[in-house]
């Protein structure tokens, strides 16, 4: 990659792909009560690539991506293989063997919800860049597992999602990635957990504020942004000064 226009904005540099890694140290297992995730099988150090892994599909919002899933996975057989193969709900499983069929919109929707992400663009000059959002599905990266305290962080160049390790990882270790706003109280945390993958947050944890605490917060914000003109610098003046 040519750093410097990469580092200067110019985030079209690797939309042309497929571009896919996977570190050589790691393995893709099957895990007991988990399914499918990514384990070390030697040690890896702290600060190297792991992944680095490029869309299936893009979409500008939730509804847009399972509509255009539900259009191309008609006549692409490949894309159709590449989806199903993708995690989903359990009861989905003898519909996601099914691949002579089109698929089903609700089976999608369950493949989508378990497995999208928002691309999150590199901040420049300290601001998130304007312009579109896009969801996706990132197929390598989505045999990566959730945990509240990942080994890996995910960033985003261009359209590829990268996965770099934080801290060494032993083999043997899973890779695991936070899914979730590292920001979002432990209540919030855990209803996206269920909803979204059917599976419990490990939460509260030391770093998490008494749930009152944080009610109390989020009541008083509501009232706040019920009384102010929001979207001047004014509004957020008073807005803090309220909190």
């Amino acid at each position: 990659w040519d750093l410097l226009p990469m580092l200067q904005g110019q985030l079209e540099l690797l939309r042309p792909g497929p571009s896919r890694f996977l570190h050589p140290a790691l393995e893709v297992r099957s895990i007991p009560g988990r399914g499918r995730g990514v384990i070390a099988s030697r040690a890896v150090e702290a600060g190297e690539l792991l992944l680095l892994d490029s869309p299936l599909m893009l979409a500008a919002s939730y509804d847009e991506l399972v509509d255009d899933l539900k259009t191309r996975t008609q006549a692409d057989e490949v894309l159709r293989r590449q989806v199903l193969s993708m995690c989903g709900d359990p009861a989905d499983e003898a519909a996601r063997a099914s691949l002579d069929q089109p698929p089903m919109e609700k089976l999608l929707r369950n493949i989508v919800r378990h497995n999208f992400h928002m691309l999150e663009p590199v901040p420049k000059d300290g601001e998130a860049p304007s312009g579109d959002l896009f969801v996706g599905l990132w197929p390598l990266g989505s045999l990566v597992n959730h945990s509240l305290r990942p080994n890996v962080t995910r960033t985003f160049a261009g359209h590829c999602s990268c996965y770099r390790s934080i801290k060494p990882i032993k083999a043997g270790e899973e890779v695991l990635d936070n899914y979730l706003d590292m920001r979002l109280p432990a209540s919030e945390r855990r209803d996206m957990m269920r909803r979204n993958h059917g599976i419990d947050d490990e939460g509260p944890d030391a770093n998490d504020a008494p749930g009152a605490a944080v009610e109390d917060i989020m009541a008083t914000h509501r009232e706040i942004m019920e009384e102010v003109e929001v979207g001047t610098q004014e509004a957020a003046q008073e807005a803090f000064a309220g909190l």
